[in-house]
């Protein structure tokens, strides 16, 4: 059952060539340090995962079959969900820490030598080892997200050979690299995996291989040749430069890693898995009878988090709170908010570009009454701008919309208040596209005769949008008739000719073929695989996904607007899901990648079933945390993972991670103009 997932869609510019490789170090090296709960100690032979869970656990040994691919050895993602290992054919592969038939490839099968996974702290990547055919010697390839992301070669200074990279907290890479007989531990950071030009890594320790960083970044463990020729384990307090050995007696040790609380290194000594306190306070001792190279598991537990008002007011003022905090108030946990978007909570004709517009403004979607503020609606302006403010709101619609009384009241306090409004809901669209940039890079075209093709177009439109990214990669969304392209939108696309053109969805795909413009289309079999590929093209690499009803609207444009801030995906799903399906697969396959799910709504809109499956899909061993945000819950999300999509940048300028495209996958298609 291995991941689903088509080909992400635009090139990433900073991806490096492959170039010139560098020898695969014979001794084999470390594995991921990540910090955090212990689910158990792993080793890999075979077609086997053996697990040797911590006290008390019952059964204290579980074993997890490979299907259909043999390993040796294995490095496990930041939550235990996931372990990166490299098959007996040479591929680099992930798998479901409960189901070893689901695996997802992450290189071709070329036969090239691969060795030692690791995973980056954010569960995106795996970096590993790798020699080309034509290459003297190794070098590190970072690859990921599900296999979105094609093999890349780290673009490191040449002549020397890396091998035995661990991937640890904070965004640091060890490795060791060896030159003329030579080898020291070095470092880079994750942002340079995807760096245009030569990285310079840092030495941390000379004389040193297969390092291991401690889960805290404060220490490396190492192996080091003793006197007679013995490799020994080692740790180094990277601030002091204090040495502590571990190891003395006449054997080679090899392959340290800490355990996830930082107290206890494992090692193999060629016969057995040994265990030794880090600060050396007490010999090694065998562990559980294990073989093999020693990987911890940790148990690091996921969020799940359901956003949810009395009604659609109240499930938009929840959204709001959770993300922005309260004007003039640093201590009240969200970011400060620069705008507010107000829609109309009858109908979402008006509105389906708004989930763009707030994620580029900064600022909640909230919602009201054509004829009257809706009182909690008013509270959460107040609340978030403060009691006046030149910040601006944004009316969406003319007057029929949200009347000009309730225009007028804003205006007191709020002279900065805009109605955005044209002709009809194509109009609309093309004003609030002009307010989000007047010459976008990005144009998305849905359906504006229903919601779900907006809901997923607005939510990644908006993750082009947010202030401080480059004005030139704007997104904006504009609307169809279904299958007919309105006069206003026909003027806009021909003003903006030349722009990256998308159409989401069946309806909007027939228009723009119909009008004759060029560009390419995201179609899924139904709305709910429609927002999957929409994913798919434009938000991997988000630490965080958005869950919402696929058969009502209010809920999801609140949710669409914090989604597009923090660069997430929103996902739609019926009103029950059958395994397995598309969803689950690639939830599941994305598990060391997303930290949280934020479900919008009550149970009404996504039931706690849907809910609970969601959380399972996404976590490992440890399980997920729920949480339930109700209007005035605060912000229980830390602070780190509401702005998650600022936490790993793989490219200098652009928050986006894409590969390259592949018209020829299912759901993308190209069309042609004339």
């Amino acid at each position: 059952m291995s991941l689903k997932r088509k080909p992400a869609t635009i090139v990433i510019a900073a991806v490096a060539a492959l170039g010139a490789g560098i020898t695969l170090t014979v001794l084999n090296g470390a594995y991921a340090s990540h910090p955090g709960q212990l689910a158990g100690l792993t080793t890999v032979s075979g077609h086997t995962v053996t697990i040797v869970k911590p006290p008390p656990a019952n059964p204290a040994t579980l074993t997890l079959t490979l299907t259909p691919d043999a390993a040796d050895g294995g490095a496990w993602s930041a939550d235990g969900s996931q372990l990166a290992f490299v098959t007996t054919d040479g591929d680099v592969e992930t798998v479901r820490f409960n189901d070893g038939t689901a695996t997802t490839p992450l290189t071709a099968g070329d036969d090239s030598p691969k060795s030692h996974p690791t995973w980056t702290s954010d569960g995106n990547f795996v970096v590993w080892a790798g020699q080309e055919p034509t290459d003297a010697d190794s070098s590190l390839y970072v690859g990921g997200l599900g296999g979105l992301v094609p093999p890349t070669r780290v673009d490191l200074p040449t002549g020397l050979a890396y091998g035995n990279p661990d991937g640890g907290p904070g965004g640091v890479i060890v490795f060791d690299a060896t030159s003329g007989g030579n080898t020291d531990v070095e470092s880079i950071n994750e942002t340079d995996l995807f760096a245009t030009s030569t990285v310079t890594p840092q030495t941390l320790v000379t004389n040193a291989l297969q390092p291991s960083i401690s889960p805290d970044g404060t220490h490396v463990a190492f192996v080091r040749a003793d006197d007679n020729g013995h490799l020994q384990v080692l740790t180094i307090d990277l601030s002091t430069r204090v040495l502590v050995t571990l190891t003395t007696d006449a054997k080679d040790h090899l392959d340290p890693t800490w355990s996830p609380d930082g107290t206890t290194i494992a090692f193999d000594d060629g016969v057995g898995v040994f265990t030794v306190p880090a600060d050396g306070s007490q010999a090694p001792s065998p562990f559980g009878g294990l073989s093999g190279r020693p990987a911890y598991q940790p148990a690091n537990a996921d969020s799940v988090f359901r956003i949810e008002g009395a009604n659609r007011f109240g499930t938009a003022v929840a959204t709001s709170e959770f993300q922005w905090g309260t004007a003039g108030d640093p201590t009240s946990g969200g970011t400060p908010a620069d705008a507010v978007v107000l829609t109309r909570s009858d109908t979402f004709a008006d509105a389906l570009g708004g989930s763009a517009l707030a994620a580029a403004k900064n600022g909640p979607l909230l919602m009201t009454s054509p004829t009257v503020l809706n009182a909690q609606t008013a509270a959460e302006i107040s609340r978030v701008l403060g009691a006046s403010s030149t910040d601006p709101i944004y009316i969406l619609g003319g007057t029929s919309a949200i009347s000009a009384a309730i225009e007028t009241q804003l205006k007191h306090n709020y002279p900065n208040t805009t109605r955005l409004s044209g002709a009809n809901r194509y109009a609309t669209a093309v004003e609030v596209a002009n307010a989000i940039n007047p010459h976008p890079a990005h144009v998305f075209a849905t359906t504006g005769l229903n919601f779900p093709d907006a809901l997923a177009a607005g939510a990644a439109a908006g993750g082009f949008d947010e202030p401080g990214l480059p004005t030139n990669d704007a997104a904006v969304v504009v609307l169809t008739a279904d299958g007919n392209l309105p006069a206003d939108t026909k003027t806009y696309l021909q003003q903006n000719a030349g722009t990256d053109l998308w159409a989401i969805g069946g309806p909007a795909a027939a228009a723009l073929q119909a009008g004759h413009f060029s560009g390419n289309a995201i179609v899924g079999g139904n709305r709910y695989e429609t927002a999957l590929d929409v994913w798919f093209t434009f938000s991997v690499g988000s630490s965080v996904v958005g869950i919402s009803t696929g058969t009502n609207w209010p809920d999801s444009l609140a949710g669409g607007a914090l989604m597009g801030t923090v660069f997430g995906p929103m996902l739609l799903v019926p009103p029950t899901i059958v395994q397995p399906s598309e969803i689950t697969v690639n939830l599941e396959g994305s598990s060391a990648e997303f930290g949280a799910a934020f479900v919008f709504g009550g149970v009404s809109a996504v039931s706690d079933t849907i809910k609970n499956q969601v959380g399972t899909w996404i976590s490992g061993p440890g399980g997920f945390d729920l949480f339930d945000v109700t209007p005035d819950a605060g912000h229980p999300l830390p602070h780190a993972l509401r702005t998650a999509r600022t936490a790993h940048v793989p490219t200098g300028g652009s928050r986006h991670v894409h590969a390259p495209i592949n018209l020829s996958a299912p759901g993308i298609k190209h069309l042609s103009g004339h």
